[in-house]
């Protein structure tokens, strides 16, 4: 043999068997050549095979060892957010770096196939293989997460004889979710109980601390309570959701061990059927509602998940149960978004019985699971119990009265409001008198007083609430009354009477003897008296005679006037005087605490924000006069801040003294703030000032922004500068307002008054100056020529407004030779330029969105509050925008048209911004008649839904037509304004298909939809 040097004995590389032997003629012999492989090694040799007596043969021998060699693009497949009853799928690569080609193997990798892979188990595809040198295979992983939840599977692979490689499969398995907020339906339920403690066990752990931070405040700022008295936060709903599901699925997932994994139809049946756990229900409770009373409520919906949720609700369950809901479907509602519709109950238009009503709503989760809401209603009717429905007065004589007392009782649940009449009988006219006699008895019948009055006649009456109520009986002749009182309750079909009975007696005097019979008498002579007793049952004067009555009449008089100020009565009762008593009128009275305050608590502090100068806020503070006693009074504001005392700063409205009358009365005080120069924050009260009192009503506080620019120096040397060199100055200038200030540099030469070219002063054409900040500029002067120069620089102020109308600032400029420079400035904005105008194009019945933008310039953070001048255009109450940049950004704004008449609607949007100004963009759309829609194709015996929606600005009467006997249409006939319902349409079948088309009409307009039915299969 020869060979070639090596490091080790060929006999340790190579070996043939067998080294020698003999051959007869025709016969063969097999010689095995045996490379023993060592690490990193490429061997060359030669073999010679010697024929005695005959020639040599030369075998080439080659061999190469190396260790087996290869990579992973990842050992950690990172599956994020997915759907847990969805599979995943990821790629691993196995790529053969090596020069040996080599044979893999997945140890436990999965069962199933690939499109129903078991709950849970990764699998792996394909699961076996050989791979060449430089060669590489792509593995395909296949996973179900199967519950909801942090997951983490691992499988390993190995590679020839080496040790087996981990590979981790991770992520989380979640589901599309919404929460609304309205209390759950958990009292009562062992399950829900129990799992509610688990949860809460969970989250006391930490193990999901930080889920919903942002959530909490998207959905509630407070927290909620439920029926249990459980403290209701997002975090606990979400965990206490994921518990169910999870609990469900793998109920669920047992079914999926009992069947062969080929079974795929089964599979994806059962993965269906993961996301269809009971969970809680919300309830919404609507309390007890009166017939002919609407009430609503307003629920938002948000999406706590990190995954996009798209929802719609079944409002067809709610078709003629009173309740009705304006939800429109919502497609991928973004993470801590939230919705907002409204739920109504009108027990009167679905003719609902008095009693509860209770309906179950579904809002299903497209790809989760379904969520139910509990409508809840209780139809009630206001009635009121009586303590006697007889009243029966003693006998009265005229000119006194008799007071009863009755009470009125709410023993229902709903405010009740009554009043009461008074039902006399009256004689009848006859009719065969004259005309002008039967008018004049009508007349006398009509002014003739009512014997019985009742105090008060009406009232409104809370739930359990009692109430007393005084029946007066003044006779005004002597006979027997008889009258009813009518009890009416509004909203009620209960009527009440109450039977009154009084008898009136006249005074009757009695004189003893009847008559007096004096004897003759002689002329001139003293005369004869004779006595006459005289009995009455009340006091009896004589007008003539008696002055004393005069001068209690006039303590009578000055009396009921004062009783009328006070109470508006026009009668003065009294207790009976006995013959020959005085007039005693005993005068009672309590002094009162004076209430007055302001309605709402918040409004006792009223912040006028922080402004800018020339900018105007008014606030609106309502007052109220609590005491038992009327009261007037003037309000003055009182401030140390000289800027505040200033004409026209800080001012109320109305100025002049106010009177509240007692018991409740109101009014409204204005205070309006507009600064004209930069305000420190401040505090002030405005005082109310009454005789004898001065106290604190209510608290103002607020501030006002502006500049104030001061600079270092007024004037620069540059002394002597080098032939061919330059020199730089810095002026500082400071800003120690607080709105950031632009200032155009002029630089004017004094000295020679025509600059050479070779002679250059320059600098910036702008300075910006922040607030309260300081910038410097820089000067640099650059000559080629010997010279003296002399120049300026003149700032110049730029004015940018953002709102119309006049105002006033104050310039500084300090320098420490010459102080301080003030300069008062007198600023005019006027009103801005439409925009161009945005036009839009569609049908009636649909909307279109056109997004259009304008210039913000506001410095802050500021929000616009948007409003169109026509009900066709619809736009976001407001929109936030960011800082703007030194040049202004661009905010965009979306409007939506949507018209209700045929035809060309203009309109004016006008945006709106306490710093940021007015903007005004013409809209100019364009109703076309709407277009036919189909067809929708019906099978034998099925039917379709068709979403329609009343476009029109009220309550609209549709109908609804269709030709072929065949179709059924079901609907409402009456839509309420911009809302929408589902139209369902029936087929009831035969052997050919058959077409028509639905017509809803209505005098607005009318909508075309072709059908198709399509012939039975049998």
């Amino acid at each position: 043999m020869e060979t070639e040097p090596l490091a080790l004995g060929v006999e340790e590389v190579f070996d043939i068997l067998p080294l020698h032997g003999e051959l007869q003629p025709g016969q063969s012999q097999r010689v095995a050549f045996t490379f023993f492989g060592h690490a990193n090694t490429v061997t060359q040799v030669t073999a010679l095979c010697r024929v005695e007596g005959g020639p040599s043969y030369k075998v080439a021998l080659r061999g190469e060892a190396s260790h087996i060699s290869y990579l992973l693009d990842t050992s950690e497949i990172d599956c994020g957010l997915q759907v847990f009853n969805k599979v995943t799928e990821a790629a691993v690569t196995l790529q053969n770096s090596g020069k040996l080609g080599f044979a893999f193997v997945v140890l436990s990798p999965g069962t199933g196939t690939a499109a129903s892979p078991l709950p849970g188990m990764p699998l792996v595809v394909p699961s076996t293989g050989y791979v060449e040198p430089g060669k590489q295979q792509v593995l395909k992983v296949y996973y179900l997460p199967g519950v909801p939840g942090v997951f983490c599977r691992a499988f390993q692979m190995q590679v020839g004889h080496l040790e087996p490689e981990k590979i981790s499969v991770k992520g989380e398995g979640t589901f599309p979710r919404i929460h609304l907020d309205l209390p759950r339906n958990i009292k009562g339920s062992a399950k829900y109980e129990k799992i509610l403690e688990k949860a809460k066990e969970k989250l006391d752990k930490g193990s999901q601390r930080d889920e919903a931070v942002a959530l909490g405040e998207a959905v509630a700022a407070e927290p909620r309570m439920d029926d249990s008295g459980t403290l209701w936060d997002v975090q606990l709903q979400m965990q206490m959701e994921e518990m169910l599901i999870e609990e469900h699925a793998l109920e669920q997932q047992k079914a999926l061990t009992s069947r062969p994994p080929e079974d795929t139809a089964f599979h994806q049946r059962v993965h269906r059927r993961l996301l269809k756990a009971e969970l809680p229900e919300y309830i919404l409770d609507f309390g007890y509602v009166v017939p002919g009373d609407i009430h609503t409520h307003i629920v938002k919906i948000t999406n706590p998940g990190h995954y996009p949720a798209s929802f719609h609700g079944d409002g067809y369950v709610l078709y003629n149960t009173g309740f009705s809901v304006c939800l429109d479907p919502v497609k991928r509602l973004p993470y801590c978004e939230t919705k907002t519709f409204e739920a109504c109950f009108d027990p009167q238009s679905a003719s609902l019985p008095l009693g509860k009503v209770d309906v179950l709503l579904p809002i299903k989760v497209t790809r989760g699971p379904t969520f139910q809401v509990r409508l809840r209603a209780v139809v009630a009717e206001p009635s009121l119990c009586l303590s006697r429905d007889r009243l029966e007065f003693s006998a009265v004589q005229c000119g006194q009265c008799q007071e009863e007392t009755i009470q009125l009782h709410n023993t229902f649940q709903v405010p009740c409001k009554w009043s009461i009449s008074v039902n006399v009988p009256v004689k009848e006219v006859d009719k065969h008198l004259p005309a002008s006699e039967h008018q004049k008895l009508l007349e006398e019948m009509k002014s003739t007083p009512c014997v019985f009055e009742v105090l008060p006649s009406a009232g409104t009456l809370a739930p359990g609430q009692q109430c007393r109520v005084q029946v007066r009986f003044s006779p005004m002749e002597e006979k027997c009354y008889r009258g009813e009182l009518q009890i009416r309750i509004c909203q009620s079909s209960q009527r009440l009477q109450v039977l009154v009975l009084g008898h009136g007696l006249e005074p009757q005097l009695e004189f003893s003897p009847s008559e007096l019979e004096l004897g003759p008498l002689l002329p001139q002579s003293c005369g004869e008296e004779g006595a006459v007793v005289m009995k009455s049952p009340c006091e009896v004067y004589s007008l003539e005679f008696d002055e004393q009555h005069l001068a209690e009449e006039q303590v009578r008089g000055k009396l009921l006037q004062t009783l009328k100020d006070d109470n508006s009565r026009s009668s003065l009762l009294l207790p009976p005087c006995a013959p020959g008593e005085k007039l005693t009128v005993e005068a009672q009275g309590r002094g009162t605490k004076m209430k007055v305050d302001v309605v709402d608590p918040p409004g006792k502090v009223v912040k006028l924000g922080n402004l800018w100068t020339g900018q105007t806020v008014k606030k609106i503070v309502t007052i109220a006069n609590n005491s038992a006693a009327p009261l007037a009074f003037k309000l003055r504001v009182t401030s140390t801040v000289p800027e505040l005392q200033e004409a026209g700063v800080l001012c109320l409205k109305p100025s002049k003294e106010l009177k509240l009358k007692r018991r409740g009365d109101t009014c409204k005080v204005e205070v309006t703030f507009c600064p004209k120069r930069r305000i420190q924050p401040f505090t002030t009260e405005v005082l109310l000032e009454c005789p004898g009192l001065v106290r604190s009503l209510f608290v103002v506080r607020g501030s006002c922004r502006g500049s104030l620019v001061s600079l270092d120096q007024d004037h620069l040397s540059f002394g002597a500068v080098v032939h061919r060199s330059y020199t730089c100055q810095c002026v500082v200038m400071r800003n120690t307002g607080d709105r950031g200030v632009r200032f155009l540099v002029v630089i004017d030469m004094l000295k020679p008054e025509n600059l050479e070219s070779s002679s250059v002063l320059q600098g910036c054409s702008y300075i910006d100056v922040p607030s309260s900040a300081k910038e410097d500029y820089q000067l640099t002067f650059l000559s080629y020529k010997e010279g003296v120069f002399s120049a300026k620089a003149n700032l110049a102020l730029e004015y940018q407004p953002l709102k119309t109308g006049e105002s006033t600032g104050h310039l500084v400029l300090q320098s420490s030779d010459l102080g301080s420079l003030s300069y008062k400035l007198q600023l005019k904005a006027t009103s801005s330029r439409p925009g161009k105008p945005v036009y839009f194009r569609t049908t009636l019945g649909s909307r279109q969105t056109v997004t259009t933008k304008i210039r913000n310039f506001a410095q802050e953070k500021t929000e616009y509050l948007l409003q169109t001048d026509c009900a066709d255009f619809q736009t976001a109450k407001s929109i936030s925008a960011a800082p703007a940049s030194s040049g202004g950004s661009d905010l965009n704004v979306e409007v939506t048209f949507e018209p209700c008449l045929l035809g060309e609607a203009k309109a004016t949007l006008q945006l709106s911004s306490a710093l940021g100004g007015q903007y005004c963009i013409p809209l100019i759309g364009l109703a076309l008649p709407p277009e036919p829609q189909g067809p929708f194709l019906i099978p034998a015996g099925g039917t379709t839904s068709i979403s329609f929606r009343n476009v029109f600005p009220k309550s609209t009467a549709f109908q609804y037509t269709v030709k072929h006997p065949a179709f059924a249409v079901r609907a409402p006939g009456m839509l309420r304004a911009k809302s929408s319902t589902t139209i369902t349409v029936s087929f009831t079948g035969g052997r050919a298909p058959v077409t028509s088309r639905l017509v809803v009409s209505c005098p607005g307009g009318s909508w075309i939809y072709h059908l198709r039915g399509l012939p039975s299969t049998r």
